[in-house]
């Protein structure tokens, strides 16, 4: 089983990143990435009400994700799926993982998973 871990999309592409999964609601023309997974991004309400405006803090925001997480759940079943044959990489853009959705991604994953290895960025 291959891993599964994170990466800013502002870093640059490597090939020991396997399958790159851009893990956002927009993307750009000049992002290097292979799929494109929207439905695992947190909505755009929930983003603009922690990063944006500032409403809520993190530990509000981990709470309201993973239940829309809920939803699209299944999706993590394709990461692991994939991992199988090479590593996966989930993407999105802030710099550091450990206060990006990604890492929550990871965590998820984890629990549904247990086997399953992964690397916080």
């Amino acid at each position: 089983m291959s891993l599964i871990k994170t990466k800013s999309i502002l870093k640059p592409k490597e090939d020991l990143d396997g399958i790159r999964i851009a893990v956002m609601r927009r993307v750009r023309p000049d992002h290097e990435f292979d799929l494109w997974f929207p439905v695992l991004s947190p909505s755009t309400e929930l983003v603009e009400s922690y990063a944006k405006n500032n409403e809520i803090s993190w530990e509000e925001f981990v709470p309201k994700f993973f239940e829309e997480l809920k939803l699209n759940e299944h999706y993590l079943n394709y990461l692991v799926e994939m991992a199988k044959d090479k590593p996966v990489t989930l993407l999105c853009y802030e710099e550091e993982g450990g206060s990006c959705h990604r890492s929550l991604l990871l965590k998820k994953i984890k629990e549904l998973f247990p086997e399953q290895k992964i690397e916080h960025d």
